[in-house]
């Protein structure tokens, strides 16, 4: 295919797939862009594939996808990258009307040669990836170890390269081997988390353990986040405990709403655990038990006694009972369909404790 038909060839699908889907160019119609490796491209061009551009939630930067297909099936890369990464374009015409555009994304491994379309701040179209040819030879004399093809190609794509190697060894992080930094690569332990890491007093012990912070979910905006609501200088080990079982900035937040003092970051997990959250809290807050203490609405959280259940008892005729009654009630098996059996079958007024003792009695 000379490079003139594969542009107009490109045109008329790109044209066609905006037209079908408007702005939001999901383009599913992209699947059937043409594969082959982009016009005038060195012999060493290690994957072809697809583009897809959409606004990301931090300032200044885009989300990036690739999707491309190798012998062993269907692979797709996201992640944000700053715009002025995108070699060849601007905000001003990332953010514009309908422009075709070529532009490259360069990486210490190799460099990604983009063409395609872009509409009101979305955009798609096909890559190349061409592999940088020194940088394996590099990294074998740094004592890493050479790369493959495939693996250069996984650098390639997380942006992981010479300044993340020198980054690990001014911080005095072990050298990994090759397959080692590939892995944390591909875990998203870049050079950004890496420093940000470092900034927020956690140098860390291993790479091993920058992986596992990666995969937890403990990054730097996440520790930050606890620092700004008071939990500075955490230890790793509970960083990672309080964000996998949910304590996060929102959550903390929640709590300093409802007017509760801090409490240490243990406590937050277990009432965590627990289900006593905002949501538990603010509706027995509604209710008249904001007052109570948190070990009792623990207590009644575990004990099934929610907002539900107190307004069903309520409606019942069961009003402004306290929670240690509620409770009791609960654990008796006495819910409102079982009081309002009651009721149908028996005149006059019934107390809480006649109602239980006839639950246990079995009537």
């Amino acid at each position: 295919m000379t490079a003139q038909s594969f542009t107009r060839a490109f045109r008329r699908v790109t044209i066609a797939a905006l037209i079908g889907l408007g702005i939001t160019l999901a383009l599913t119609a992209a699947s059937l862009l043409i594969q082959a490796p982009l016009p005038a491209l060195a012999d060493n061009v290690a994957i072809t594939g697809q583009w897809f551009v959409d606004p990301s939630g931090t300032k200044g930067d885009v989300l990036m996808q690739l999707r491309y297909k190798t012998r062993k099936g269907h692979h797709s890369h996201g992640r944000d990258v700053p715009i002025e990464a995108l070699v060849g374009l601007d905000a001003a015409t990332i953010a514009g009307g309908s422009h075709e555009v070529i532009f490259r994304v360069e990486r210490e491994a190799g460099a990604f040669v983009c063409r395609g379309r872009f509409e009101s701040g979305k955009g798609a179209g096909t890559f190349a990836l061409t592999l940088d040819r020194t940088f394996a030879a590099t990294l074998e004399h740094r004592g890493i170890g050479r790369p493959s093809e495939h693996q250069q190609i996984q650098l390639a794509l997380a942006n992981a390269g010479l300044e993340l190697l020198d980054e690990l060894e001014a911080q005095n992080y072990p050298k990994p081997n090759v397959t080692e930094f590939v892995q944390m690569a591909n875990h998203g332990v870049d050079l950004e988390f890496v420093r940000g890491m470092a900034k927020h007093g956690h140098r860390l012990k291993s790479i091993a353990e920058l992986v596992r912070a990666r995969d937890h979910g403990v990054d730097p905006r996440y520790i930050e986040s606890l620092g700004k609501a008071g939990y500075g200088s955490v230890p790793f080990d509970l960083l990672i405990r309080a964000r996998d079982h949910g304590v996060d900035a929102s959550f903390l937040e929640e709590y300093r709403e409802l007017g509760f003092e801090q409490l240490p970051l243990e406590d937050l997990i277990t009432l965590r655990d627990h289900g006593v959250d905002g949501r538990y809290l603010g509706a027995m807050s509604r209710l008249g038990y904001g007052k109570a203490s948190l070990q009792l609405l623990r207590k009644a959280r575990d004990h099934g006694v929610d907002a539900d259940y107190i307004e069903d008892m309520a409606e019942a005729g069961f009003k402004g009972l306290q929670l240690e009654e509620l409770i009791q009630a609960r654990d008796h098996g006495v819910d409102a369909k079982y009081v309002r059996r009651l009721r149908s079958k028996r005149s006059g007024e019934l107390s809480l404790d006649e109602v239980i003792a006839m639950r246990d009695r079995g009537e």
